[in-house]
């Protein structure tokens, strides 16, 4: 999965990183587009306190593979969110949303990926 909002951030990145998604063949993406539900569940987010509104950009990406039911979310630079009292808050978050709890194996919604 890539979504929109990664390519959009890729624009602007340095040349290095813009060659690497280079190098992942086009039948190996799925691109995923950024939903209201997605823009609603990262305003859920931030409202909540899970996550500051200076990183509404990383919340989005975090509502995005939430939404499309993703595994894993593969970042370069979450390391602030997965370490900080962030991430119990983002997970207590997706039950009330109607969404799979990440922290529960056997939670309903299913996965996508």
């Amino acid at each position: 999965m890539l979504s929109e909002l990664t390519l959009r951030e890729l624009e602007t990145a340095p040349e290095g990183v813009r060659l690497v998604l280079g190098q992942v063949p086009a039948d190996h993406i799925d691109a995923l587009a950024l939903s209201p539900e997605a823009k609603e569940l990262a305003a859920g987010y931030i409202a909540e306190g899970a996550v500051g509104e200076r990183m509404r950009a990383d919340t989005l990406h975090i509502a995005l593979a939430t939404v499309a039911r993703v595994d894993v979310l593969v970042s370069w630079n979450f390391k602030h969110i997965c370490e900080s009292e962030a991430n119990p808050r983002v997970q207590r978050r997706q039950p009330q949303e109607g969404l799979p709890d990440s922290r529960d194996p056997n939670s309903t919604g299913g996965s996508r990926r």
